[in-house]
């Protein structure tokens, strides 16, 4: 259908996940992702769910690790099957500046042309409103 999902899972908030005694789930957030994208791919009956999932990195806390882990855990869970095309997370993301692990690519775009993936970068670091409120973006 051409119909493309783009979201940001954050950390957990809850105290009890940044301790490890709790894994979060975001299976509310891939849920209501993958209920936006069969929305927008009504009377297509060919193609295939592909994910991609970039961004999380080797932090000292592992936190980074907690949330693609649940990521994945609730896409799996999930009824439609689903590709995985691209996993760039974890050590493959991870670069050192001094002694602070940090990410490579923070952030992705997607042509909505091509459907091709790739690195964002962003000048201004603040708050823009349309940009933070964009939650499905649709192409061709």
């Amino acid at each position: 259908s051409g119909a493309v999902g783009l979201a940001h899972f954050d950390k957990c908030s809850h105290d009890e996940c940044l301790s490890g005694l709790h894994i979060c789930s975001h299976d509310d957030g891939v849920l209501h992702l993958l209920t936006r994208i069969n929305e927008l791919s009504m009377g297509y009956t060919e193609g295939r769910l592909e994910l991609c999932v970039v961004g999380g990195f080797q932090d000292t806390r592992a936190i980074c690790e907690k949330v693609t882990l649940s990521l994945l855990n609730a896409m799996h869970k999930s009824p439609p099957q689903i590709h995985l095309v691209l996993l760039c997370t974890g050590e493959m993301n991870t670069t050192l500046r001094g002694n602070i692990s940090w990410p490579l690519v923070k952030g992705i775009g997607v042509s909505t042309q091509t459907g091709k993936i790739f690195p964002a970068t962003f000048t201004d670091k603040g708050p823009y409103l349309v940009l933070r409120s964009t939650r499905v973006f649709t192409g061709a």
